[in-house]
């Protein structure tokens, strides 16, 4: 009975721990960007925000392999299946439990905050969402301002209060005061410990509504009508801030036909430079091979537009049947001066479409299918050229 729950846990922590390996890629994925400018003799700012998130994820989530293999498992996972996995289970949650200064919990809340703020970094270079972060962003450094503006006068009250009310639990020092204000800024807040003081009872009441007319009624409707104003000052240029995300990065990922597969390939697909990239790099032809590189990795993108592709055309098979039979019937009965046939010709139509329709929207189905998959591999595309007039 004691193990199941232990057996449980150890499955669900291996399984943290395989997923753990894709976001390595991230960082890997970094360090093809420089090598791709340096050949293309283009710039890129190797320390930047995103290069360093990046290789902070790698950090984390390498650490937390390594504390999960190396230190709890204590290679036994090594063994396997000499060693079975209720003895694996024992071996690491005894070792789990007996870590006084590491914290896995921690970690795992770590591993989850960082990969949520490479995804929002990430939405920054889509068309809508990059607009209003852009605006977010530059808001953000104003607002700022205003937040310490906030801070330092909540300590300048919390320290009054402390010199005023000692005997009151709640502000007889400067943390809990600073803590009782702060969240009576937010609304949160109560006249009884003040009214105990031994300052009187009106003394209490009148400091805390000074403080909250201050706070709620002045500070806090000035900072919705700095973000308002702000807002409408920088949503005039979103579009600017937009496109300035977007040529941040178009020196590492506008594509030639020698080396863009080292840009190209997603994290994890990337895993393909491990074995590649040294024939990339050092081929006197490398256009083939970074053809061959790219194709390799279109490979999963195919398959998963296929399988939409296949799903969405026999979902419509039963639909288009049931549109088609109706129309038939009912052309049966309608007539009409451009398509003049015999109302016997249409029936028999109708009833041709009834025993073999499905049949008919089935072979469809297939060549769509097979015209779909063909025109994932055309390479040679006409580009149309359009004039503007400016």
């Amino acid at each position: 009975m004691i193990k199941e729950p232990v057996e449980s846990f150890f499955d669900k922590v291996m399984v943290v721990s395989y997923v753990s390996f894709l976001p390595l890629f991230y960082g890997i994925q970094h360090l093809l960007n420089i090598i791709y400018a340096s050949i293309n003799k283009r710039i890129i700012n190797a320390y930047s925000f995103l290069g360093l998130i990046d290789f902070l994820i790698f950090g984390i989530f390498f650490s937390n392999i390594m504390i999960t293999y190396a230190k709890n498992l204590q290679g036994t996972w090594m063994d396997f299946p000499l060693v079975p996995n209720d003895t694996r289970a024992m071996y690491y949650a005894r070792h789990y439990m007996e870590a006084p200064y590491v914290s896995e919990d921690a970690l795992w809340v770590i591993c989850i905050v960082i990969m949520w703020i490479r995804v929002f970094y990430f939405l920054r270079y889509n068309e809508f969402m990059g607009k209003f972060i852009g605006i977010v962003e530059r808001i953000f450094k104003e607002v700022l301002l205003f937040f310490v503006f906030y801070i330092l006068q909540l300590i300048f009250f919390s320290l009054v209060s402390e010199l005023c009310f000692r005997t009151a639990p709640n502000y007889n020092s400067t943390f809990k005061a600073f803590k009782t204000l702060f969240y009576a800024s937010l609304g949160d807040f109560s006249f009884d410990d003040i009214q105990k003081s031994e300052k009187g009872e009106y003394f209490g009441i009148t400091f805390m509504i000074i403080f909250l007319v201050c706070n709620v009624g002045i500070i806090l409707n000035i900072f919705i009508a700095i973000i308002a104003v702000l807002y409408d000052n920088y949503s005039e240029n979103r579009n600017v801030y937009q496109m300035m995300e977007t040529l941040k990065i178009r020196p590492q990922t506008q594509a030639d036909k020698e080396y863009s597969s080292l840009i190209s390939l997603p994290a994890p697909l990337n895993v393909l430079h491990i074995f590649f990239a040294p024939f990339l790099l050092t081929s006197k032809n490398p256009q083939r091979i970074n053809e061959c590189i790219l194709s390799i990795g279109y490979i999963p993108v195919m398959l998963g537009t296929t399988v939409v592709f296949m799903i969405y055309n026999i979902l419509l098979v039963p639909l288009c049947y049931v549109k088609l039979w109706w129309h038939k019937l009912i052309m049966v009965y309608v007539y009409s001066k451009t398509y003049r046939v015999s109302r016997a010709d249409k029936f028999i139509t109708f009833c041709m479409f009834w025993i073999f329709g499905l049949i008919i929207l089935t072979i469809n189905t297939f060549t769509d299918i097979y015209h779909f998959l063909k025109h994932l591999w055309i390479r040679d595309i006409f580009k149309s050229h359009q004039r503007c007039n400016h």
